[in-house]
């Protein structure tokens, strides 16, 4: 049974382990990505299992993601300690309901999304990958560098909702049980003071 923040992924049609992004989150990483909110919508979500092996990082050690695809489909697959409390198991990298890990790292994936539409088919995004990774090392890829950048953006925008508006508050917004076209109008309100700030 896996456990995760209702706030930032929500079942795909209740499919078992397949996830999308709340509308809301979608919006956020439309806005610092500049990827449609369809798009966005449409990347499945899905923990990594037995028969979904990848990505390879330990969990135990933080985990981390993977985002495969093309121009006509996209996912997300993140390691299983995103998906639970249990600290026994993971320790401090049990992140179901760490908003920030989550937030943080999703938005550097939403970034290669940018790179599955450039490359178009899988073959050659993930020949593009292999070949920056073995020239440069993950850390040095230009395709990490520029993915980070979504990352970059988000935290930047969080960090003024936090100091401008309130702490926690764009947190606290999508936690909330209200309607989405509410905590959209929000966001793009509290985006445009960011962007005029």
């Amino acid at each position: 049974m896996f456990t995760y923040p209702e706030h930032i992924v929500q079942p795909l049609n209740d499919k078992i382990n397949v996830f999308k992004f709340s509308p809301a989150v979608a919006y956020i990483f439309s806005l610092c990505s500049g990827i449609s909110e369809e798009m966005i919508m449409a990347t499945k979500i899905y923990p990594r299992t037995f028969l979904r092996f990848i990505p390879l990082y330990r969990a135990v050690h933080g985990g981390g993601a993977i985002t495969l695809g093309s121009k006509n489909w996209q996912s997300i697959t993140l390691t299983e300690n995103f998906f639970s409390n249990d600290s026994d198991k993971y320790g401090r990298a049990a992140y179901a309901n760490a908003h920030q890990s989550w937030m943080r790292l999703c938005a550097h994936e939403i970034g290669h999304i940018k790179h599955t539409q450039k490359y178009g088919w899988l073959f050659w995004y993930l020949l593009v990958f292999a070949y920056e990774y073995m020239r440069y090392g993950h850390d040095g890829s230009s395709l990490e560098a520029e993915a980070e950048q979504v990352s970059k953006e988000y935290t930047r925008f969080n960090s003024f909702v936090n100091s401008c508006i309130s702490p926690e508050a764009l947190q606290k917004l999508l936690e909330v049980n209200i309607d989405e076209k509410f905590k959209k109008e929000k966001i793009l309100a509290w985006w445009q003071q960011f962007k005029n700030a």
